[in-house]
């Protein structure tokens, strides 16, 4: 994506799908849900910064969300070491 906070967000999507103990309902709508937020996030112009913060600001509250689903279901989804 080219926005850190959104590169993250992926990566943690990728680990929540990859967590046995996630149910498969749950794995398809995070996968879904990542597909229709990276359509949004390639009509962003990165050279406009409101419309990059508004992104970040976007991306930040799925990474919460989905840290907080996945802590829900006993799954690790934040990276290891950084």
């Amino acid at each position: 994506s080219g926005v850190a906070i959104c590169d993250e967000y992926v990566a943690a999507v990728a680990r929540f799908t990859a967590c046995p103990m996630v149910p498969e309902a749950a794995s398809d709508a995070a996968r879904e849900t990542l597909v229709a937020e990276r359509g949004g996030w390639a009509a962003v112009d990165r050279h406009d910064a409101e419309a990059v913060a508004a992104l970040e600001q976007r991306c930040a509250a799925a990474l919460r969300a989905i840290t907080q689903t996945s802590a829900g279901l006993g799954c690790e989804v934040e990276p290891e070491d950084e």
